[in-house]
């Protein structure tokens, strides 16, 4: 009975994928709540049941001294509630890990549980991906690298190093399995293979290029061709590689950018040359912080400031995408000499047993093993699998069956009794930690939902009400004391929402939230000085924020000093030119047209304001606003302002169906506005009310002798209609479409009246 109680526990640890996400900001906390708990039940089993004394080898003593590391580090961390987080997660792992190990002592046949958990979660992680892929993929417009494929791991490189860490596995089911399982084996191996593919993870795909090769020389060095199933794994390793990377290439015909080849071939884009930056940051801190680091957990914040001019809005780099330099910057070189000697002993003692075992079971299985624990070193130094708890259940499973494979006769024996009296009582103190966090996750959801929408619903008394002690940032390092800040901004409540903006600038001082906050509390109490000295503080710091641009913009269009908020202003707009145009940029650029308009000392504008204007409509041609704007750099504001009266009393009688009056002072206001669209195509809507094609054409036709026809379907509306009129029905239908395609509303039903579908 005993026996059977180890092997469910032990299995039990291999449900945390299936764990629901309960509505939180980050799975994390769920997932360590459900292993902290998991442990406190196997210790009080462990501890009741029989008296452990196990091996207990260097791999177990270092992870130990490195989360003994850790939790020293929480004395000199400039974030301590951070860095009690990170600690946890640590300290949760060594308990999963030597649970494991002491599980696996009890009942060896939790060797053979761990190999059918890996395959079956295999299985299920596989069908989690391809199932919506099948149900949603079209061949026509394939989607990427999208949500609804994320799987049980709600992470798309989270899936993919998942399911890659597991495939060594079934490699060695493979090779010691009879026939009809091995073709059962292959078939789910040529599915994870393409899943792989299909979630396009490049150092996954790498990943799998890496392990294949080194399956391959692994046989021909072990075997040497003796054995003919050896020779047909060798084919079939090959064959199913090849037949899985032809289906992907073949299903993305028309996404190339996804083909698997391409993004594997695709080693200097944004994203490995932003992972160089990462890598680069973390060198330059740790060489202030050599021996003792500066936190654990610490780097998620002090990140910030080695990547403030290139941070897109609030986007910390809060990962080095590196686990072995982030956390050579948290706990130094005491930290992680024991940390990659954990990595390093067992590594080494596997290889050497795989060079002397004369057991071919076991050395293959060794070597499979050694397999995965790659795959996570590759995950490691371009991921963070140190904060998944996924990955890093994937890994203690993976080491608890090592440690205990290659446990030597020689290594001390431990009793684990006190140990477990002292788990027992830690142990609730992390139930209950994580337990607050999910509950401290859950009630923030919606206030950090609503900030990133620029949707402020909820009442700020409501937002008052909730906790911001218990862990004062979310998972990408915002202080909930500057959220609740906006809110207060919202309804006014200047004094305290200014107490709570300077508040979260302690919790993380390099996001400048605290200081474009205060910018917009002093400019709505009108203390325009204050107001100017923040936000250029926030727009300095981080210049690619958009909100702190656009508050920095409002707080200049306030101030007296015309000169300095002109000379500002443009370097605001020069500064964003120089990252390109873009559906983002639409309020700053809005702002910048508005303040040619209104620092303007004459009725006129320059030449560069002029080309501004016009390359911003170019860019926008629908935005009425722009278009606006342009109309009057364009054409000075006197001239606007006349033709604007011209174009009210022309619309007034073309509504009155006096065509004939409205054609008069639309040709005026012409006279005026020589190469304002809107006049002409007026015009000629005016003459095809009258029947007159031919006069309607010809100030089509002026339109584009002028070159200033616009995209707003109008144009091809009217030329439409013409169209059809002269009973060129093909050609009509076809102008319409396009009408519609740019927005043109009236040209829809038009185009279904006259049946061109």
């Amino acid at each position: 009975m005993k026996k059977y109680i180890s092997q469910l526990l032990f299995i039990l640890y291999g449900l945390l994928p299936f764990l629901p996400i309960y509505g939180v900001l980050d799975i994390t906390h769920i997932q360590y709540f459900y292993l902290s708990g998991l442990n406190l039940i196997t210790v009080i089993y462990l501890l009741f049941t029989k008296k452990d004394r196990v091996k207990i080898g260097l791999a177990l003593k270092s992870n130990l001294i490195f989360v003994l590391v850790c939790f020293f580090s929480l004395v000199y961390s400039d974030y301590f509630l951070v860095s009690l987080r990170e600690f946890s997660l640590y300290a949760i792992l060594l308990v999963s890990l030597i649970n494991l190990y002491i599980l696996i002592n009890r009942s060896p046949n939790n060797i053979n549980n761990f190999k059918n958990i890996f395959l079956l979660l295999l299985i299920s992680e596989v069908i989690a991906v391809l199932y919506p892929f099948i149900e949603n993929f079209s061949l026509i417009n394939p989607f990427g690298r999208v949500d609804i494929i994320n799987g049980l791991t709600y992470n798309l490189n989270i899936a993919s190093f998942s399911i890659l860490i597991k495939i060594p596995i079934l490699y060695y089911f493979i090779i010691n399995s009879r026939k009809l399982k091995s073709i059962l084996m292959i078939i789910l191996l040529f599915l994870s293979i393409f899943t792989l593919l299909i979630l396009s993870s490049r150092g996954a795909i790498l990943g799998y290029f890496l392990i294949s090769l080194s399956i391959i020389a692994y046989l021909i060095l072990k075997y040497r061709f003796k054995s003919k199933p050896i020779i047909r794994l060798i084919v079939i390793n090959i064959s199913i590689g090849i037949l899985a990377f032809l289906l992907q290439n073949n299903l993305y015909q028309n996404q190339k950018g996804l083909v698997a080849i391409e993004r594997v071939s695709n080693l200097r884009d944004s994203s490995s040359l932003m992972r160089l930056g990462f890598y680069k940051n973390t060198l330059q801190h740790f060489k202030k912080h050599p021996i003792i680091g500066s936190g654990i957990g610490s780097w998620k914040i002090n990140s910030i400031k080695y990547h403030q001019q290139n941070m897109t809005d609030y986007q910390v780099p809060y990962h080095a995408h590196n686990d072995f330099l982030h956390l050579l910057t948290e706990v130094g070189i005491i930290g992680i000499i024991p940390y990659l000697f954990f990595f390093w002993i067992v590594g080494y003692r596997a290889f050497k047993k795989i060079l002397i075992s004369k057991n071919k079971e076991e050395s293959d299985f060794i070597f499979f093993l050694l397999l995965s624990v790659l795959i996570y070193l590759i995950d490691a130094n371009l991921n963070f699998p140190r904060v998944r708890g996924i990955s890093q259940m994937n890994l203690m499973f993976l080491f608890s069956v090592l440690i205990f494979t290659l446990r030597r006769g020689n290594e001390s024996k431990f009793n684990f009794k006190n140990y477990y009296k002292i788990l027992i009582v830690l142990l609730p103190f992390f139930i209950f930690y994580n337990f607050k966090m999910i509950q401290n996750s859950q009630s923030q959801v919606i206030p950090y939902v609503e900030y990133n929408t620029g949707q402020l619903n909820t009442s700020s008394e409501l937002i008052m009400e909730m906790d911001d002690t218990f862990y004062p940032i979310n998972s990408v390092t915002v202080p909930f004391k500057n959220i609740k800040a906006s809110y207060l901004i919202k309804d006014k409540k200047f004094k305290l929402a200014k107490q709570y903006a300077s508040l979260g600038r302690e919790e993380n001082p390099y996001l400048m939230m605290t200081e474009n906050q205060l910018a917009q509390i002093y400019m709505q109490r009108g203390v325009l000085d204050s107001a100017v000295y923040y936000a250029k503080i926030a727009f300095d710091n981080l210049p690619r924020n958009l909100l702190h641009a656009t508050t920095y913009q409002q707080v200049l269009y306030k101030i007296e000093d015309k000169e300095f908020a002109k000379k500002e202003y443009k370097r605001i707009f020069d500064y964003y030119m120089s990252w390109g145009i873009d559906e983002n940029k639409i309020t700053l650029l809005e702002n910048h047209l508005k303040s040619i308009i209104f620092f303007s000392d004459n009725e006129t504008f320059s030449e560069e304001e002029k080309k501004i204007s016009k390359q911003t409509l170019k860019f926008f041609p629908n935005n009425k606003q722009f278009q606006i704007f342009n109309s009057i750099i364009q054409n000075g504001l006197s001239k606007v302002g006349l033709s604007n009266e011209f174009g009210k009393k022309a619309n007034d009688f073309f509504k009155n169906k006096e065509y004939d009056k409205a054609i008069e002072i639309w040709k005026n206001a012409i006279k005026v506005l020589p190469n304002e669209e809107s006049y002409y195509l007026n015009i000629s809507q005016s003459y095809l009310s009258m029947n007159n094609q031919i006069r309607s054409l010809s100030f089509l036709k002026k339109i584009d002798s002028l070159g200033i026809r616009g995209n707003t379907g109008k144009y091809e509306y009217l030329l439409g209609l013409n169209l059809f009129d002269q009973k060129k029905m093909k050609k009509a239908c076809e102008t319409l479409k396009k009408s519609s395609d740019l927005g043109y509303r009236e040209a829809y039903p038009i185009y279904k009246l006259i049946k061109c579908y």
